[in-house]
């Protein structure tokens, strides 16, 4: 037999050097799917993951790390997707929350354990699938579908499309509100004909661990000790002598208020006595804005000059992240506030919200129905303060009251409802929202003109590159073959 044509490796046991080498190649091939399968296997039990997105798409921020690095109580997130339904794109951004020692995730299927769900629904809602449930002993904060995302409707394909996601900030402010520990009770203040609450901020409430009761003030004799603050909406009648001092004593012991006042034809000489003594005065006209730039927009191009969106004159804890993800509160019917003369020493006032310099003011009382209304000559101009924070120092704890010269602050608007309990958490002393970017969902699908570019880009993708790659294959296979 010609040596030339069979190559014997005397090392190898007489064995041909081919059947060697391909025995070897074929071992090492098992090999590596072996170890490509462990470690996909411990990657999965051990919930690692790492993302390869160019802009970090899956992964928490820093704040949120922050936040959960520094849990001293433990948080169990449960999610309630349908067994073998579960939405992976939540799945992924719950592999960061595992990864930290306080932070659980169980999911539990609603229509297995319908009874767990009912028990952490809110009064007379219920929780729908694909909902999440954040909890920590025993306070929980239920997270609904909607508020996970936003969505915008398509008129093209008619549908609601995904723009971003704002899961993460939900969930790690859900987090640190039920880890707090602390509860939080608001009364309302009623008694003298009282608007009610718009459900959406009673619901909004709620979701910070605040809870909110109706106190008839006109039945009492002092304000409880559970108060952690009072909110005050504009009376339809003034308030009674003792009202007024059975609010001014809670204050004056370091109680907490924040008021909603909106102009009124009624004469509100004690509710006016009781502010004055915090060093503000309500003036009893509206604001109007000229400058085009803040008004806003209604449809069909007009506009309403009594609606405006107000300018923040310095930075503080209500609206600093407010003003960070540059939002605009939107005011209505505003009354201008105005600092007295003469106030207590023991007061720091300190503007939240102000007009623009083109605003001005009118008597409204005097205007005809229907009148156009023109800015004169002796109308006084802005800007003017329409939100106060105020601090007395006189007591202990301090007393903290936010004055607002609108009701408009309580409709039910984004920034608006932000603000609003940016307010109760500064006054109450507890700790507001973080603000976290929402996730934006890019939706770069190649759109084509016409059926010719389908069926071209189709044969090169399921045809022409795979049948290279085939042929490519089976050339090289048959040179070495020859060999």
């Amino acid at each position: 037999m010609d040596e030339n044509n069979i190559n014997i490796d005397k090392k190898s046991g007489g064995k041909p050097v081919r059947l060697r080498l391909g025995t070897m190649s074929t071992l090492m091939v098992i090999f590596a799917v072996a170890i490509t399968i462990v470690v996909n296997m411990v990657a999965q039990n051990l919930d690692l993951f790492y993302d390869l997105t160019p802009d970090m798409f899956f992964s928490i921020s820093e704040t949120s790390e922050q936040i959960l690095a520094d849990l001293d109580r433990e948080v169990t997130i449960y999610t309630l997707f349908r067994t073998g339904h579960e939405i992976g794109i939540y799945q992924q951004f719950l592999q960061s929350y595992r990864a930290f020692p306080m932070v659980s995730v169980v999911n539990v299927d609603p229509f297995i354990h319908a009874d767990f769900v009912e028990r952490h629904a809110p009064p007379g809602q219920t929780i729908p699938v694909n909902s999440i449930i954040v909890e920590s002993e025993g306070r929980h904060r239920v997270i609904f579908p909607h508020e996970m995302r936003t969505t915008r409707f398509d008129i093209f394909t008619l549908s609601e499309v995904v723009e971003t996601i704002t899961f993460e900030s939900v969930v790690t402010n859900a987090i640190r509100q039920v880890a707090s520990g602390f509860d939080y009770k608001i009364y309302f203040a009623t008694g003298h004909g009282e608007m009610p609450l718009h459900p959406a901020f009673l619901q909004e409430f709620a979701d910070w661990h605040f809870t909110v009761e109706d106190l008839d003030v006109t039945m009492i004799d002092r304000i409880p000790e559970s108060a952690s603050a009072l909110l005050i909406t504009t009376p339809q009648r003034d308030w009674n002598e003792l009202t007024t001092q059975i609010i001014w004593e809670y204050l004056e012991r370091g109680g907490k208020a924040v008021f909603f006042i909106d102009f009124s034809d009624v004469e509100l000489m004690n509710l006016r006595r009781l502010v004055n003594n915090f060093g503000i005065d309500f003036v009893d006209d509206m604001v109007l804005e000229s400058n085009p730039n803040f008004l806003v927009p209604l449809p069909g191009g007009q506009v309403n000059p009594f609606a405006f969106t107000p300018l923040y004159p310095a930075r503080h804890n209500i609206t600093n992240d407010i003003i960070e993800s540059d939002f605009r509160v939107v005011l209505m019917n505003a009354m201008p506030l105005e600092p007295m003369a003469i106030a207590r020493q023991n007061l720091t006032l300190e503007p939240l919200l102000v007009s623009s310099p083109d605003s001005f003011l009118k008597d409204v009382r005097t205007l005809e129905p229907g009148a156009l209304i023109q800015r004169e000559a002796d109308d006084p101009t802005g800007p003017f303060v329409v939100m106060y924070a105020i601090t007395d120092r006189a007591s202990s704890p301090h007393s903290r009251i936010v004055f607002a010269g609108t009701e408009s602050l309580l409709a039910d608007a984004g920034a608006n409802m932000w603000l609003t309990m940016n307010a109760f958490s500064w006054v109450m002393d507890t700790l507001p929202n973080v603000w976290i970017d929402a996730q934006t969902v890019n939706d770069n699908r190649l759109e084509f003109t016409s059926m010719a570019q389908v069926w071209f880009i189709m044969g090169i993708s399921l045809f022409a590159i795979p049948g290279s790659v085939l042929v490519t294959g089976v050339v090289v296979w048959l040179r070495r073959r020859n060999k």
